[in-house]
């Protein structure tokens, strides 16, 4: 058609820059045209030379010419004097020192302290150590009781009857009990059982266990037995029952001796019919059961005025390689130390471990033991660290928080009045802040409270 016809002229009408590109409608602004490229015209190809006849020779490149050029003349300047330097002295070498030998195992953690040379032609020589050949424990001292024996006319007749009074009267009169019983020594409560039974034909144990009753009973009974018979029933009545009390067990073996420790057997074989280690065996398992034998034994040495302190230093280093030192930890080197050596002896051997870990045994044993062993391990050193200190703790734990744990409070009460009662108290105070006797007042009530205060000296 003839619109048709005009689009078409209309599209591709040129325009001022030549054609328009495709799809751009007539009218708008084209893009300019490319710039043409400006070319030289083109240089006259040479003109052959004639057949026959001789190239020219090729002509040699000469450079231009170009002017005279001379650089200015530099004057010479000497550098500044420099200082004079010391020569350098030669530096000490020292060999590096090679690996250890296989199966040696990684050397203990500690300070390394290079080896110092005197001169250049001697050997590297290392540091000298003052070191003691000896060491010397704190004296061994005897603790100052609460209880001592009464001094005035004691008569054993006296008491018997007196106490016989008391229980004929139904054993209500409980301060009359006390005034006899706390203020006598163990030795002369011995005495008046004696008297008692040649007397009325009776045990006094059975005739006061008949009358009394509740925590006073308790008390009464345990003063009037003799120290084996009263630390044999204490080791009964912590394995009586289901199940033991650890605490109970390790506070009576690790605080006595070899001797007294003897007679303590005796007297469980005599009272129960079973031995000691028969009824660790039957109670006990494992390792602690085995902690518990090694204790029992009383092998123990005894006190020393002066300890070897080389050989408490190889005897630290065993430790060490028993437990921080290696992977696992052999609790029989542990149990052999621990059992064996004296008070002195441990308490240098705990100086030379510390020394050689960084960490205290105690620290060690934490990481590397649990259970009931670890709690034997912690009563063996804290008791031998300070005996005073661990009681004073023992007798804090019974009395804390809510409640009191009467059996605890008593036996450490009645075990300890005539040995070490007056450093325990000290102790106590300056570490909690507040007096056994307040503590006892604040916990206990009755004829209980009393008898407890009587014995600790706070009456």
């Amino acid at each position: 058609s003839k619109a048709l016809k005009r689009f078409k002229m209309a599209y591709n009408a040129p325009t001022q820059y030549g054609q328009p590109q495709y799809g751009q409608p007539y009218g708008m602004p084209q893009p300019p045209p490319p710039q043409q490229q400006q070319y030289w015209p083109p240089a006259p190809a040479p003109t052959p030379a004639p057949y026959g006849a001789m190239a020219p020779p090729p002509q040699q490149f000469q450079p231009p010419p170009q002017p005279n050029f001379q650089p200015p003349p530099q004057q010479f300047q000497p550098p500044p004097p420099q200082p004079m330097r010391p020569p350098p002295q030669q530096q000490p070498t020292f060999a590096r020192p090679g690996p250890p030998p296989r199966g040696s195992g990684a050397p203990p953690p500690g300070i390394y302290n290079a080896p110092v040379r005197a001169s250049e032609n001697e050997q590297p020589v290392l540091p000298k150590q003052d070191v003691p050949k000896s060491f010397n424990p704190l004296p061994k001292t005897k603790g100052h009781p609460t209880v001592h024996p009464s001094k005035g006319n004691f008569s054993a007749e006296a008491d018997a009857r007196a106490l016989f009074d008391v229980i004929k009267g139904g054993g209500n009169d409980k301060d009359s009990i006390t005034n006899i019983v706390a203020y006598r020594s163990t030795a002369q409560r011995q005495e008046i059982r004696q008297m008692f039974k040649t007397m009325y034909g009776k045990d006094i144990i059975e005739e006061l266990d008949s009358v009394l009753m509740g925590k006073y009973q308790r008390v009464v009974l345990a003063l009037m037995r003799s120290e084996d018979e009263r630390d044999a029933h204490i080791l009964y009545k912590g394995m009586k029952g289901y199940g033991y009390d650890e605490d109970c067990l390790l506070e009576i073996l690790v605080s006595r001796d070899g001797e007294e420790l003897e007679k303590v057997k005796k007297a469980y074989k005599r009272m129960y019919d079973i031995s000691l280690e028969e009824a660790f065996e039957s109670e006990a398992k494992g390792k602690f059961k085995r902690l518990l034998i090694g204790l029992a034994q009383g092998n123990r040495a005894k006190w020393e005025k002066e300890v070897n302190i080389e050989k408490m230093r190889r005897d630290a280093k065993a430790l060490y390689d028993a437990g921080e030192g290696k992977w696992g930890t052999e609790t029989s080197e542990f149990r052999r130390y621990l059992c064996v050596r004296s008070i002195p002896e441990l308490r240098c051997i705990f100086n030379e471990y510390s020394k050689i870990c960084k960490r205290s045994l105690e620290e060690s044993c934490k990481r590397e033991m649990s259970g009931n062993l670890l709690t034997g391990m912690k009563t063996i050193i804290r008791f031998v660290e300070d005996p005073a200190k661990f009681f004073a703790r023992v007798l804090y734990k019974s009395m804390k928080g809510l409640g009191t744990d009467d059996r605890k409070l008593t036996r450490t009460i009645v075990t300890r009045c005539e040995v070490d009662m007056v450093e325990i108290k000290e102790t106590f105070e300056r570490d909690y802040g507040k007096t056994l006797a307040h503590w006892i007042r604040g916990d206990c009530s009755g004829s209980y409270q009393r008898i407890l205060l009587v014995l600790i000296g706070e009456a």
